[in-house]
């Protein structure tokens, strides 16, 4: 009883909190999935198929969870590859079929009109994604200006003097080029595992 008690509650603490927004969710577990059944109409989908036993996936881990945590339009969707019973990449599970998946990570995004990229064109959407700037706020800036009308002088003579400097866009945390190496490029019976 203890055991399962203890279970729960490093559940609860250590690995809900990563996918506590709902923008970000792990799925299949080995099954089959629609990849439809998640994509949201006019809002960005991307989907990583992943294994927990795959050491690039969980380096890309927290960049997909900073994308999220940056835009509540984008929703990432965690695709585990992995049944419950296998240890090791499950080059065998349904969803690995299904999609012909012969590497992980692997990524597939819809873009804002619902069509489907993959491979670098899907790397490339991220990283565009991840280095946008943020969206300003008019309600926010309003209310900044409100309470501190020198600030907002200020900001203005800041930006006249500064404007001969050039601009550089504000960058994030992209998914470095080594990330998307494959975990096992072509799934053979040495890295298949059984749970055996």
């Amino acid at each position: 009883m203890k055991t399962c008690l203890l279970a729960a509650m490093l559940f609860f603490c250590l690995w809900l909190p990563a996918f506590g927004s709902s923008n970000l969710q792990e799925v299949s577990f080995g099954s089959e999935i629609d990849l439809n059944d998640y994509i949201t109409s006019g809002s960005p989908t991307v989907f990583e198929f992943f294994s927990p036993y795959c050491g690039a996936c969980n380096k890309v881990a927290p960049v997909l969870q900073t994308l999220a945590a940056k835009s509540s339009e984008i929703t990432v969707i965690k695709v585990n590859i992995n049944r419950s019973n296998i240890n090791g990449i499950d080059w065998t599970s349904p969803v690995v079929k299904k999609f012909k998946l012969t590497s992980v990570p692997y990524f597939i995004v819809s873009d804002r009109q619902g069509n489907l990229v993959s491979g670098s064109a899907a790397q490339d959407l991220i990283n565009e994604w991840l280095n946008a700037p943020e969206p300003t706020k008019p309600a926010e800036e309003k209310a900044v200006s409100d309470e501190n009308p020198a600030a907002e002088n200020n900001a203005a003579q800041s930006d006249s003097a500064s404007s001969d400097e050039p601009k550089t866009p504000p960058t994030g945390p992209a998914i470095e080029e080594n990330i998307f190496a494959p975990a096992n490029p072509e799934p053979t019976e040495n890295n298949s595992s059984s749970g055996s």
